[in-house]
């Protein structure tokens, strides 16, 4: 594995042992069993991470897992966390991957920020965590010989080998799905003038264009209509949760067939549409979809007023069915809003605004956004424009007091 990817695994060992403490006092562990221990969560954990970066399949990202590194180290440093999973270490014990999902919420995260399910990464985890103690209480000269009744830890793998037998790979369609939502997003960066290379990478990073707190709490109800201005990330919020719902087809049974729609392609009913995206996946009457639906406006009125009627009633013809509608502001989607069955896409606020200028920014010097005036602040509060004035001062190589408001403003709408 990556150097880097089993550093990262080794920090967040010594971070989950020292908030074990307790457990592991309990247990009157010596110091070779201790760093025997520690060793073996380090291996582990190495595993998880690669689950969650998709080093195995596309070779790992690093400012991925260093926000992987970041979440993780207070999940694991949670004493309740870490007691659950020194005493699947050392009693193993099964842990209810359910109870660490909530946790996991509970503390402000996203366990679906991810290049896997959070599920599934546990339950790799916990079986790899279960080999390497099986491994270690049978070898002699380990510190850790005899310290776990073996059996037991044989019961615990093979527990976790059949969940993950049970949730194993759907097949080609999943991966095909999955490439085809990331060149989407490709394709977006590149037209705004993002070096290709760059894009992919962007593109890969679920964490870019995820949703907020805020979206992920309007993404309870089985049916969800958004409202988005120009320029707010609506079609890469889109694809990121086209890109959730494949995780979730891919690792658990019987989880929804994902379909991504562009309302402009829809001929004849929303139904016949979502039947024909998921013919290949499986059976909609039986399993459901997951469906979004971007672009509502570029339909025409007409249209559009019929689609959502269709998105509507969606979920009651297909069980375990979800539905998001997306469209820039149009009277259809006012009055959707008027009833209360619609929400406006929040802007970024001026940390994350700054943050996505930062990004595209690179190494330019200069104060950004220091003495902006207030219309281009209020601007790149959409990621579209806050992309553009960071590429632009990226490519021109200027900061802000290098540059006249004028100017800054004209290059900017010249390169929109």
């Amino acid at each position: 594995m990556d150097a880097f990817l089993l550093g990262v695994a080794t920090n967040l060992a010594s971070d989950l042992v020292k908030a074990g403490a307790r457990r592991i006092r309990d247990a009157a562990l010596g110091d070779a069993q201790l760093r025997g221990l520690e060793a073996v969560f380090g291996r582990a954990l190495a595993h998880l991470l690669a689950e969650l970066s998709g080093a195995d399949r596309l070779g790992g990202e690093r400012e991925l897992l260093g926000l992987i590194e970041e979440q993780l180290g207070s999940f694991f440093a949670n004493p309740e966390v870490a007691d659950d999973l020194v005493d699947a270490a050392l009693a193993a014990e099964p842990v209810p991957i359910g109870r660490l999902r909530k946790r996991f919420e509970e503390m402000g995260f996203d366990p679906d920020t991810f290049l896997a399910s959070f599920e599934r990464s546990m339950s790799v985890l916990l079986q790899r965590l279960a080999k390497l103690m099986k491994e270690e209480a049978s070898e002699p000269n380990s510190p850790l010989h005899n310290l776990v009744e073996i059996s037991k830890l044989y019961a615990l793998e093979e527990e976790q080998k059949e969940l993950l037998r049970r949730a194993g790979p759907a097949g080609p369609t999943a991966d095909e799905l999955e490439r085809e939502s990331w060149a989407r997003c490709k394709r977006r960066w590149v037209l705004l003038g993002v070096p290709p290379e760059e894009a992919d990478t962007l593109a890969r990073n679920p964490t870019v264009g995820a949703p907020g707190r805020k979206v992920r709490e309007k993404l309870k109800q089985p049916i969800v209509v958004i409202i988005a201005e120009v320029g707010s990330g609506k079609s890469l919020l889109l694809d990121r949760l086209m890109q959730r719902a494949i995780l979730r087809y891919r690792d658990q049974e019987g989880a929804p067939l994902p379909v991504f729609i562009n309302a402009t392609e829809v001929e004849g009913k929303l139904r016949e549409a979502v039947a024909k995206g998921t013919s290949a996946l499986g059976d909609i009457a039986e399993r459901g979809a997951a469906v979004f639906l971007d672009g509502l406006e570029e339909a025409g009125r007409a249209r559009a007023r019929q689609l959502l009627s269709e998105a509507h009633y969606l979920p009651d013809q297909l069980p375990a069915t979800t539905v998001v509608v997306a469209g820039r502001p149009i009277r259809e989607l006012d009055e959707e809003r008027e009833r209360g069955q619609a929400f406006v896409l929040p802007r970024l606020s001026e940390e994350e605004s700054l943050d996505l200028v930062r990004r595209f920014a690179g190494e330019v010097q200069g104060v950004i956004g220091h003495r902006w005036p207030a219309s281009l602040a209020e601007a790149t509060k959409r990621p579209l424009f806050a992309t553009l004035v960071g590429l632009d001062m990226r490519e021109r190589r200027y900061g802000w007091d290098a540059r006249s408001e004028g100017e800054l403003l004209a290059h900017l709408m010249d390169r929109a």
